[in-house]
């Protein structure tokens, strides 16, 4: 199995999303089941096991 994360909120923000959506990471992880996670640039950069992608944004 693959997936894949895409979200608009991540950690380190503090809210029910962003906190689920790191759990999930964290447990397909765990299961060793590839699954990168794309969002904004939240300045985030602790390891947690999955591989983490910053979306830039474009203006206009």
């Amino acid at each position: 199995m693959k997936a894949a994360i895409y979200t608009d909120i991540f950690l380190p923000q503090v809210n029910g999303i962003a906190r689920t959506m790191g759990r999930l990471a964290g447990a397909l992880s765990e299961r060793d089941i590839p699954c990168p996670v794309l969002s904004p640039d939240t300045g985030f950069e602790a390891n947690r096991g999955y591989d983490l992608y910053f979306l830039q944004e474009r203006c206009g």
